[in-house]
């Protein structure tokens, strides 16, 4: 299974914030979704260049993304950042972030060949004794590994759909509510194409937790970034995606405050950029307290 959105912005506000969650909460076990391959050998493409290229090209003008983990990490990993070889997915950035200082790392996806490039990644950087991959419905697996996971446990959540069900009629975002309510740590990432879709998920999460009984010190934010030129309905132009949300549970005001400060910064860098040599890429904030 190929995953041509590597680099591009939706990768970017997922990873981002996430590398600096990692490093700030320290988890126990790192617990991942729809994990796809730890790395990703560079090409070019225009979305990728509005997407990551961006993102490298203001780095010397922003402390905040120099010193973020999601760029340094990128950095040690490559031997010129101007010219990259390689991107790191998310299962590569954890295990380069937490190393050894997990007890164990839990990746799910029904893509095999994603699965055994984790396991030899694993093994190339000797962490395939601390690696368990499971492929299956990961909203399955994980309802029959939660109760094993606690307060002390990072899940990364990462669907694209929060609204689809799988068989038993869960979404994933009830794999976040179910999380966030044992306590442990969580975050889910999710896309969108238009604007008729980012209030219709918008107003369904916010009904989803009312229903749920998630308490106030559960710490429930929701950043989301959009193109400014997002429509009601159609699609004019899609670098990677129109838009994504990131929601997270029960991390740490630190982790907190830098989810916010990487949301600005991104709006702020974005603020000139243009896709396709044609469109503005602009991008807006909308932010939730639950």
């Amino acid at each position: 299974m190929s995953y041509k959105h590597y680099g591009r912005i939706g990768d970017i506000w997922k990873h981002l914030p996430l590398c600096n969650f990692l490093l700030n909460e320290k988890p126990r076990f790192y617990i991942e979704t729809n994990s796809a391959q730890p790395y990703y050998h560079f090409t070019y493409s225009p979305e990728r260049d509005y997407g990551i290229g961006t993102v490298i090209n203001n780095a010397l003008k922003s402390d905040i993304i120099a010193n973020s983990i999601f760029y340094q990490t990128l950095l040690n990993n490559n031997k010129n950042i101007m010219n990259l070889n390689e991107y790191l997915g998310s299962p590569g950035l954890a295990m380069n972030i937490l190393k050894n200082n997990v007890e164990k790392y839990i990746f799910c996806d029904i893509d095999e060949n994603s699965l055994n490039a984790i396991n030899e990644y694993s093994l190339k950087i000797n962490l395939f004794n601390k690696v368990e991959t499971y492929k299956n419905d990961s909203i399955k697996t994980i309802d029959s590994l939660i109760n094993n996971f606690s307060c002390l446990d990072f899940i990364h959540i990462d669907p694209y759909s929060i609204l689809n069900k799988n068989i038993d009629g869960k979404t994933y975002f009830d794999t976040f509510l179910d999380s966030v309510k044992k306590g442990i740590k969580s975050m889910l990432w999710y896309g969108y194409e238009n604007n008729s879709q980012r209030k219709y998920l918008n107003n369904w999460m916010k009904e989803k937790i009312k229903s749920s009984c998630i308490q106030s010190d559960n710490n429930v934010i929701l950043i989301e970034l959009f193109l400014s030129s997002i429509k009601e309905n159609e699609v004019v132009v899609n670098p990677g995606v129109v838009g994504s949300g990131v929601i997270i549970g029960n991390l740490s005001q630190k982790s907190i405050n830098e989810f916010d400060s990487f949301s600005n910064e991104l709006v702020n860098i974005y603020q000139d950029s243009i896709i396709l040599d044609k469109y503005s890429g602009k991008l807006e904030k909308n932010k939730f307290i639950f």
